[in-house]
């Protein structure tokens, strides 16, 4: 399977894209981001034959909608995401390729739940909130909260 992670060159993208390379289920893995340099420094720090780089300008819709196509998941950690997340879910839907994003602003999320049924009839999903907090944090609780002794009972001192 094909992974582009866009933005994936600096922050959270950077994180993903050290996942990534742990990962066996990715045969190929492209940073997708403005910055080539530092692009191309981290896939050098890496070493991982399956990285490679592609520039992507998330402001023109028509050469992101090209660039998605090539892949079968996209992970989305570009920034700000108040104006980059719903351009890239967009970009998604009209390729139909499934997105996974960090966003954590309440606006842009709003506004890509709102192309719910636009994901539908392209058949793919869109999973939002999958960066730290909320994201990952949300699945240490449930992993906190499935190994907790059920029959004792908890309680809290807040005097």
């Amino acid at each position: 399977m094909k992974l582009l992670i866009a933005g994936g060159a600096r922050g959270m993208g950077s994180y993903i894209v050290k996942d990534a390379v742990q990962r066996t289920i990715w045969t190929d893995i492209t940073i997708a981001d403005i910055n080539e340099s530092r692009s191309k420094r981290r896939i050098s720090e890496l070493n991982d034959s399956r990285l490679s780089y592609t520039k992507i300008d998330a402001c023109n819709h028509e050469d992101m909608v090209k660039i998605i196509q090539k892949f079968d998941v996209v992970y989305s950690a570009i920034v700000p995401f108040y104006i980059f997340g719903p351009k890239v879910a967009r970009a998604c839907i009209e390729a139909k390729v499934p997105l996974i994003d960090i966003r954590d602003d309440s606006g842009p999320t709003i506004e890509i739940l709102e192309m719910n049924e636009d994901a539908k009839k392209a058949g793919i999903p869109i999973f939002l909130g999958f960066g730290c907090n909320p994201g990952l944090t949300n699945l240490m609780v449930k992993h906190a909260y499935t190994r907790l002794d059920k029959n004792s009972p908890m309680t809290f001192d807040i005097s």
